[in-house]
């Protein structure tokens, strides 16, 4: 059985996996190049600013031209800022340089991510109509969160080598991933070219009209990119360890928020398929990580209130950008694109208030993410309003055909057509 958009895992785990090293290993960082906290929250909020107003155009190029060679040429970016990363920590560059050569590796990076994530998005859900799109969309989020894992287990392996040589594997690795998507690409090419981004009213969807998918997709990875950043600090803090045996512990969460999102996103997705109960679901699981993170006072409430946020993140994404895309069916690739800038400038956000928080707050960082879940709740509710009015106004239209969203080799059979837009979602 052939499973679609396989040829986008490789570089959605690469970029998996190389982000989460960096962020498991922050401590390490730090101590390593003798930069500041806040100076590295720059450094890696400078690298998604690329990713941040590129994005979009990658996936209007994703519509024209097809996804595949746009994730190998992405890639490529990604691997050269990583590259250029480990060069400046092999040669041991401190001070202005340091931060020079950083920013420059950073960028390339962005540059590369900013079409890594749409292609990936638009091949997930190739072939499949809109009730399976919150379903393959989190299917995909499985090679993320596998990325994700991988990374802080290669840098678990820092108690026994060094931390320069775990980077380095993982450099190897992220190379190997981007090569074995190549390799999936030419013995199935893929051209996901769907109806172009420009063909009728729905061509270009409207930034404004998407807003609280938008605003939704901002603040959850606000949240999430600020715990990430304060993360190790605040648990190499709490536990009163070197920089080095601060990583583990942060990589240990990072892995257990991986395993939280690998296994129980699709399952959620793949069972519940009514947008009440998965409302029900991400706001309570997100509930509670904000009220135990607030209180969190060791680090087995702080592993807790950690598993309870991926829970919620990895049920809350899919079903935005699923409802977000059956009000655009004719532009994937570009509304992946906006989702994909939207969430890094929540990084973005996130990195510099976790930051922030470190330098005024060092001592109870994350207080205040528990109020961002009635915000949540509110935009849900007014998403849902502005989906249904979609599909009201729908009815009244002639019935419109979803445009086949890849197109397969030649003589290729299609096992799940793209119903017609009026059929409605199963709830």
């Amino acid at each position: 059985m052939m499973i679609r958009g396989k040829e986008a895992w490789g570089p959605v785990l690469m970029m998996g996996v190389l982000q989460s090293a960096l962020v498991a290993c922050l401590p390490w960082l730090i101590d390593r190049t003798g930069l500041s906290a806040g100076t590295w929250s720059l450094i890696l909020s400078a690298g998604m600013i690329p990713v941040l107003l590129g994005a979009p155009l990658w996936g209007r190029v994703v519509d024209r031209r097809g996804a595949g060679s746009v994730s190998g040429q992405a890639s490529m970016m990604v691997l050269a800022g990583f590259g250029l990363l480990l060069l400046v920590l092999a040669a041991g560059l401190q001070g202005e340089l340091a931060v020079a050569c950083l920013l420059v590796a950073r960028l390339a990076h962005g540059v590369g991510a900013g079409g890594v994530f749409p292609a990936a998005q638009r091949l997930a859900v190739a072939n499949t109509g809109p009730e399976e799109w919150g379903y393959r969309l989190s299917r995909l989020q499985m090679a993320v969160h596998t990325g994700r894992l991988a990374g802080p287990a290669l840098v678990v392996m820092a108690a026994w080598l060094e931390m320069m040589t775990v980077l380095v594997l993982a450099g190897a690795l992220a190379v190997l991933l981007v090569l074995g998507g190549a390799r999936s690409r030419a013995q199935a090419p893929v051209d996901a070219t769907p109806g172009r981004a420009g063909s009728g009213a729905d061509g270009r969807p409207s930034w404004l009209a998407g807003w609280p998918f938008y605003l939704m997709a901002l603040l959850l990875t606000g949240w999430v990119g600020a715990v990430q950043f304060v993360l190790g600090p605040t648990l190499t803090a709490m536990a009163g360890v070197s920089s080095e045996m601060g990583s583990s512990l942060t990589a240990a969460a990072l892995v257990l928020a991986s395993l939280v999102g690998l296994v129980f996103g699709p399952m959620v997705h793949a069972w519940a398929r009514g947008n009440v109960i998965l409302v029900a679901i991400w706001g309570s699981s997100l509930l509670v990580a904000g009220l135990v993170l607030a209180r969190a006072q060791s680090l087995p409430a702080v592993y807790s209130g950690i598993a309870a946020l991926a829970f919620g993140a990895a049920v809350l994404t899919p079903w935005y950008g699923s409802l977000l895309r059956q009000c655009h069916p004719d532009a994937q690739g570009e509304v992946a694109g906006r989702l994909a800038s939207t969430h890094t400038l929540g990084y973005i956000i996130g990195t510099l208030t976790g930051g922030w928080l470190l330098e005024v707050s060092p001592e109870r960082p994350m207080t205040f993410f528990v109020l961002l879940v009635p915000v949540l709740g509110l935009l849900a509710a007014r998403a849902r309003a502005l989906t249904r009015r979609d599909r009201t106004a729908g009815q009244s239209a002639p019935a419109r055909q979803f445009p086949p969203a890849v197109s397969g080799a030649p003589g290729e059979r299609t096992d799940n057509p793209p119903p017609p837009a009026s059929q409605p979602r199963r709830e």
